[in-house]
């Protein structure tokens, strides 16, 4: 969990390739940090804060987030694909021009002013809440 943790701690603001697998991160705060290009698969992401973060042609693949906020990111060009996210919450995150479907959500939260959701098909919204004002949804499908 240490090495993961500062990988992503440690990541530079311009933006950085990296594959990361089968790992576990538990109580990190990332905060302003790019991620580019990365490909994230079967990692456990606990009690972690993702604030102004962006990334960019990222994708999430087959990864389970618990507990897990994310504030003022951005997921841009990437991918979010079969992953589970228990309890965990979006505030004010850009969803554009990236694929996100195959998805679980359980129990999360979403509350956005002004901000995009597009191009997310076949995700699964179980006892979920939105806040949302002034926000473009496009190409929204849920299962």
């Amino acid at each position: 969990m240490e090495t993961t943790t500062l990988i992503l701690k440690n990541t530079i603001n311009t933006g950085c390739y990296m594959r990361l697998a089968n790992e576990v991160v538990e109580a990190a705060t990332i905060k302003e940090k790019t991620i580019s290009g990365a490909l994230v698969t079967y990692v456990l992401f606990e009690d972690c804060h993702f604030i102004n973060c962006t990334f960019y042609a990222t994708s999430f693949e087959d990864c389970l987030f618990k507990d897990c906020v994310f504030e003022n990111c951005s997921f841009v060009f990437g991918g979010i694909r079969n992953c589970i996210f228990q309890s965990s919450t979006f505030l004010d995150c850009r969803f554009q021009l990236g694929g996100i479907y195959g998805n679980d959500f359980s129990i999360c939260k979403f509350s956005s002013t002004g901000h995009d959701f597009m191009g997310a098909y076949s995700n699964r919204l179980n006892y979920c809440t939105f806040q949302l004002n002034n926000f473009n949804i496009n190409q929204i499908a849920a299962a």
